[in-house]
């Protein structure tokens, strides 16, 4: 279990180097059945899905804590913050690396793995720091005499450290917690000619109270030559993920350690783009989720709001896009009796929501007219044909978008 006595699920259990592993079930028992009379050093592994539980609101902790502004409050949180498994204190160095796989850099954690797990009856001499004594991973039994029920491990996912990571197949997914407003970045929609060059100003639009974001940039039509940070403090190059641009993506993670408001037109940064044909720039760009989720977190009332990003698009003082096109991903995922998918439209009109297996046999279809901006359907188990993955696809005269989510038993 972790922290908060949730349960892990398939974390691989070893008794010695060699012997066969055991898996832990939804509800976090494993069972072995050993010789007795041996040696055994029981061992929990788990080294999957990096980004369980992973955000850019993790490095607005971190960063806190580091500056001793805000101090996690629990040993486990702080072993979850040394990404790079140093050994030490978490320092701008773990953060750097939590942001290269929050950008799509990375896809491992240097030197360490995706979950660590701690002897559950290990005290730390000192909480604040958990680093000063080597903390016992594994479990040492010296001739096994009969059954043990109570050996357990508290499980830490590295790189959470608010503990929104999902567990097993009953916790709630991360991805289900609800936005409680937008993020709007400005774009003045100009258009572009086939082979022209030009500088695109990202602005901050209705800026205020915000700690840190994240989002995709997905482009087509047009090549990023150039990507130029702009005033936000600590605000870099390091700042994007650049290695997916040949696939018309732009990923991007920034965070401060207290709450900024910026005026509309403050330049947060500004792309170089090249027109591969005609285009308008509302054309070319779209804030999306394909990679590094879409999400802004604000102070609120001394607590933090999750809020959607977007990009507005305007010709001077009017607005192109107040809702655009957008597919989300379902919540929870995965789920085990019902999901919700939810997506926005640019206008009122006909869409339909299709969900097909991996062979593309379609198992249900809603067709019909929804609003402009907003909406949700819901998807049922019994809609689908057993536990497994499934693809989910949203079409309009204009758009399409398909992503994917999983039925577990």
């Amino acid at each position: 279990a972790n922290e908060e006595n949730e349960m892990v699920e398939n974390v691989a259990v070893s008794p010695a180097t060699g012997m066969d592993v055991a898996f832990t079930n939804a509800e976090g028992i494993y069972t072995m059945n050993l010789p007795t009379e041996e040696n055994y050093v029981i061992t929990p592994e788990k080294d999957d899905d990096l980004l369980n539980g992973v955000s850019t609101y993790d490095l607005v902790l971190m960063s806190r804590h580091i500056l001793e502004i805000e101090l996690l409050d629990s040993p486990y949180k702080i072993i979850a913050a040394d990404v790079n498994n140093s050994g030490d204190k978490p320092t701008t160095f773990d953060i750097v690396e939590l942001r290269k796989v929050i950008l799509f850099i990375n896809d491992e954690f240097p030197d360490n793995t995706s979950w660590r797990f701690i002897d559950a009856d290990y005290v730390f001499p000192n909480p604040a720091n958990p680093f000063e004594q080597v903390f016992p991973e594994s479990y040492p039994i010296n001739g096994l005499t009969g059954d043990m029920a109570d050996l357990d491990f508290v499980a830490v996912k590295i790189g959470d450290v608010n503990g929104s990571a999902q567990t097993n197949g009953f916790a709630s997914d991360a991805e289900g917690r609800d936005f409680t407003g937008r993020l709007d970045l400005n774009v003045e929609d100009i258009q572009l000619s086939e082979g022209e060059s030009r500088f695109v100003e990202v602005k901050a639009g209705d800026f205020q109270n915000i700690m840190g974001y994240q989002f995709t940039m997905t482009f087509e039509g047009v090549e990023v030559l150039d990507v130029i940070p702009g005033v936000l403090p600590s605000m870099a190059i390091d700042n994007f993920g650049l290695q997916h641009l040949p696939q018309g993506m732009l990923t991007c993670s920034w965070n401060s350690v207290e709450a900024l408001s910026l005026s509309p037109e403050t330049v947060l940064f500004t792309l170089e783009l090249k027109a591969k044909r005609d285009l308008l720039v509302s054309d070319a760009l779209r804030i999306s989720s394909q990679l590094t989720a879409a999400e802004a977190y604000a102070e609120e009332l001394g607590n933090i709001g999750l809020k959607e990003v977007h990009f507005v698009f305007r010709n001077g003082d009017q607005v192109l896009n107040e809702d655009s096109f957008e597919l989300y991903q379902n919540r929870p995922n995965p789920f085990k009796d019902e999901t919700i998918i939810a997506f926005d439209l640019p206008q009122k009109g006909e869409a339909a929501l299709t969900v097909y297996d991996l062979s593309g046999r379609i198992l249900t279809k809603v067709s019909k007219t929804f609003d402009k901006g907003y909406n949700e359907v819901s998807i049922q188990k019994a809609d689908l044909s057993g536990a497994g993955v499934f693809y989910y696809e949203l079409s309009t005269p204009q758009h399409t978008a398909i992503r994917k989510m999983t039925l577990i038993e």
